[in-house]
C-alpha cells in the first residue's frame, strides 16, 4: 500500500507542470534579453501558453488513466478473492 501512495506521489502533474512552467519562463526571459524585436512581436508566441496547456492536460490525462487502472486492478482482485 505504501508503494502505491509512493507512486501516486510521482505522478502528481502539478510538479512536472511546475518545472515546465519554470523552464519556459527563463527560456522567455533569454529571449526578452537577446532579442528585442522577437520580444516585443504579437504574432509569435514567445511564452509557448499553448504547449504549456497541451502538456498539463496530456499530465492529467495520463494521471486519470493510471488512477482507473489501478483501481480496476484493486476491483479485479477483491472480486477474484471473493468468487
Amino acid at each position: 500500500m505504501i508503494r502505491i501512495i509512493v507512486g501516486f506521489k510521482l505522478l502528481n502533474y502539478k510538479i512536472y507542470r511546475k518545472q515546465l512552467k519554470e523552464y519556459l519562463q527563463a527560456r522567455t526571459q533569454r529571449l526578452i534579453e537577446n532579442d528585442k524585436e522577437l520580444a516585443l512581436s504579437q504574432i509569435h508566441d514567445n511564452n509557448n501558453i499553448t504547449s504549456l496547456i497541451l502538456v498539463s492536460a496530456a499530465l492529467k490525462t495520463f494521471h486519470l488513466i493510471v488512477y482507473l487502472l489501478c483501481i480496476s486492478y484493486f476491483t479485479g482482485l477483491f472480486w477474484l478473492l471473493i468468487c
